[in-house]
């Protein structure tokens, strides 16, 4: 979405304007629509808009009536329109109808408690004057990313690393232990980054700087309690939960499009979008060259039964290769999948299309356990407890043809599988994974390897497990290792797009959570996560679509009785790649690396990409044949 930076000093000793446009210039690729700055003797605020909701009006940063609070935002706020209705009946007076000046009057009523009150995907920087405070906050399941660090009692924070180190204040140094957790679990876990010194505000929590100090709380931790059988209105909670996460994700000025991947979830999701969008949906997706990674046929079935307008990127060989270092370049971390890269260029025929937001159905292989690594875990399971049994293995074949002993790998892969932790291991069901994923530390130096020291990344992650997770079902302890790192290093990861397109990953995971039970059931989850995270909203910037400037900086009269200096000026027709992105929810993307490859980015660590069981109706079953899945190991 919209890109933010800033700064705060200990001592009153300004913030320059220059380096605050520095900052905003790194980012600039985020938010084609505008740009804005504030600065005075203590802190400064910098913004890059993508314009979604009151495209004329939403300038930031902005202020109250009085310009004693200011705020540089990153998101949406879902509920907006009912927490407006809230605050105006406690004699709040708003003066645009976006959701960024909602922030700032519930700051301004309840405090760092507003956040218990939003339903939403954000990320944003309050600066209370009167205070001397700077107030940093991240979304529940860290959709929007936000990083931070701190010199001698300074503040200095971002929407992407990039921006932190332009300012030539903050050192630029890696991380040995971050590039070693990337190497085992394909992403840096927050707070840490792989850059030194440098931490990711970690989902859930918020931080509070004032007087040089800064001091960070959680203020949401996910739990779902197992349920000991399905509930009676489970499908019809279900039912209503998808609605409205998608009739809530439609809210916007612009047309809303969606990513259409010809399986269960984005099917479901565009189906959905076309019946509740005041627009013509339109729907995207990605086909390959490779005809046994070609699923076209489902998409456009899907396309054809919604009545979208759908438009296709054709990936060839050497594409991925061409784009993967700019990918690179805007991810911020090493990467060991090339997924990223075809979502990349899909953005591209998203943008040239004139859409700035789609839906897309992320996360709900996480939470209704539909990667193969569930049933693989179950297998494993088995197999244990049935140490003697010859067939148990081999259902690992049907579930991986590809390394059935007709490929000649059968003997060995099943042996690894059976050898790669045992059941009393609270990461049992994702050691294969992780292990695989390690040979990558093969490559280290000796030196590298020094500055590591004793650091163990599997053993960080046993001691952060929740209390109890040892007595989990097999389901929950294999669905939960996946979470906190697939909703934060996934998104932390951030995919960017090129010229034409910009992508921000938005949404993240389904809410009605199925929990320890079998893939079948599904559970009411608690409110706030009912309605806050079913579901992904996905937004596109253009970078063509702004206006040139005719001069440096555009001056806007000061807030009454507000000191310093604030900017705003619409953004130049920047031309570069673009910002964060998550998964695609399409195995197209998953399956164009050939090694190391989890199934849900740098995130879940599920390392197989789903089944599309999306069901044919009878008239569709012998037009359609699709190609058999490919082993993913």
């Amino acid at each position: 979405m919209c890109g933010i930076a800033g700064i705060a000093r200990r001592r009153p000793t300004g913030v320059s304007a220059d380096l605050l446009e520095r900052m905003a210039d790194a980012i600039r690729h985020r938010g084609p629509d505008g740009f804005g700055l504030h600065a005075d003797e203590r802190v400064g605020l910098t913004n890059v808009r993508l314009s979604v909701i009151d495209l004329a009006r939403g300038a930031q940063p902005m202020t109250n009536e009085d310009g004693s609070v200011f705020i540089v935002y990153n998101g949406e706020i879902f509920n907006h329109l009912a927490l407006r209705g809230e605050l105006e009946a406690r004699g709040h007076v708003f003066r645009t109808r976006s959701d960024t000046e909602v922030l700032v009057h519930a700051y301004e009523q309840w405090g760092e408690r507003m956040l218990e009150r939003l339903n939403g995907q954000f990320a944003f920087a309050i600066y209370d004057r009167p205070a001397g405070a700077v107030f940093l906050a991240r979304d529940r399941f860290g959709i929007l990313p936000l990083y931070y660090t701190e010199r001698d009692g300074d503040l200095y924070f971002a929407s992407e690393v990039k921006a932190l180190l332009v300012t030539g204040e903050v050192e630029r140094a890696l991380d040995p232990e971050g590039l070693d957790e990337v190497f085992t679990f394909w992403a840096a876990r927050p707070p840490r980054t792989p850059f030194r010194g440098i931490r990711a505000l970690e989902p859930g929590c918020c931080a509070r700087w004032q007087d040089g100090r800064l001091t960070l709380r959680r203020y949401y931790a996910f739990d779902y309690p197992e349920a000991p059988a399905e509930p009676a209105d489970a499908l019809d909670a279900l039912d209503e939960l998808l609605r409205s996460a998608v009739r809530l994700r439609l809210q916007a000025d612009v047309p809303v499009g969606g990513y259409l991947s010809g399986g269960i979830d984005s099917s479901i999701v565009c189906a959905l979008a076309a019946v509740g969008s005041p627009h013509a949906l339109r729907t995207f997706s990605v086909t390959f060259e490779d005809p046994t990674l070609d699923e076209s046929a489902y998409q456009y079935a899907v396309a054809a039964d919604v009545r979208s307008r759908h438009a296709v990127q054709r990936i060839g060989r050497g594409d991925i290769a061409r784009v993967f270092p700019d990918v690179i370049r805007h991810t911020e971390t090493p990467l060991v999948r090339t997924a990223p890269a075809p979502l990349y260029l899909l953005s591209q025929v998203v943008r040239e299309h004139g859409i700035k937001v789609v839906l897309t159905g992320e996360g709900s292989d996480e939470v209704f356990l539909g990667y193969d690594l569930f049933k693989e875990a179950i297998i494993r399971l088995l197999c244990w407890r049935r140490p003697g049994s010859r067939l148990l293995p081999r259902l690992l074949d049907g579930l991986y043809p590809g390394i059935a002993p007709g490929a000649g790998k059968g003997d060995f892969w099943r042996g690894y599988f059976m050898t790669a932790g045992t059941p009393d291991d609270p990461l049992f069901s994702h050691l294969p994974r992780f292990q695989l994923t390690a040979r990558i530390k093969d490559f280290y130096s000796a030196e590298f390897r020094a500055g590591l020291g004793s650091f163990d990344p599997l053993a960080e992650l046993r001691a952060r497990l929740p209390a109890g997770f040892g007595a989990w079902s097999p389901w929950r302890t294999a669905s939960r290792p996946a979470s906190p790192i697939s909703t934060t290093g996934y998104s932390n990861s951030r995919l960017r797009f090129p010229r034409a397109a910009s992508f921000a990953a938005c949404g993240r995971s389904t809410s009605c959570a199925a929990g320890g039970a079998p893939p079948a059931l599904c559970r009411r989850p608690s409110p706030a996560a009912a309605n806050s995270h079913t579901g992904r909203r996905t937004c596109l910037r253009s970078s063509t679509g702004g206006h040139r400037s005719t001069s440096r900086r555009c001056w806007t009269p000061r807030a009454s009785g507000a000191r310093g200096s604030s900017i705003r000026r619409p953004s130049p027709d920047w031309c570069d790649a673009a910002v964060p992105g998550g998964r695609k929810d399409s195995a197209r993307a998953r399956r164009s690396s050939r090694s190391f490859r989890p199934s849900c980015g740098t995130g879940s660590f599920s390392a197989h990409p789903p089944r599309h069981a999306w069901r044919r109706p009878p008239e569709c079953s012998q037009r359609l044949r699709k190609p058999p899945p490919r082993p993913d190991v």
